[in-house]
């Protein structure tokens, strides 16, 4: 069962990164900007995360830094079928860091 946290990018949560080369299993490390309350997936909010598991031309431990959070999708939100995965918009992102508040 799909719970409302299953449906929520924030850190420390496990994502997927949507690249070009399919989904890549992720751990978010921080996330700045928007108002800090959970709101739809934006470009305002960005995202570092770390790779959990080898994927492609991405080793374990490599780092994405400033990606906008709308390319994150929580695991809740990845439906995978026998021939195709599907994506559902339905999530929302949390900032750790408010914008305007100093670190």
């Amino acid at each position: 069962m799909v719970t409302e946290k299953d449906m929520l990018v924030f850190t420390g949560a496990s994502v997927f990164y949507d690249s070009l080369s399919g989904l890549i299993p992720c751990k978010i490390t921080a996330g700045r900007g928007g108002t800090g309350e959970p709101e739809r997936c934006t470009s305002r909010i960005r995202c570092d995360a770390e790779v959990t598991k080898e994927h492609g031309a991405f080793p374990r431990g490599y780092k994405f830094e400033n990606i906008p959070s709308y390319l994150f999708v929580p695991h809740g939100c990845v439906l995978k079928r026998k021939h195709t995965t599907v994506i559902l918009s339905c999530y929302y992102v949390k900032s750790d860091k408010p914008k305007g508040e100093t670190p």
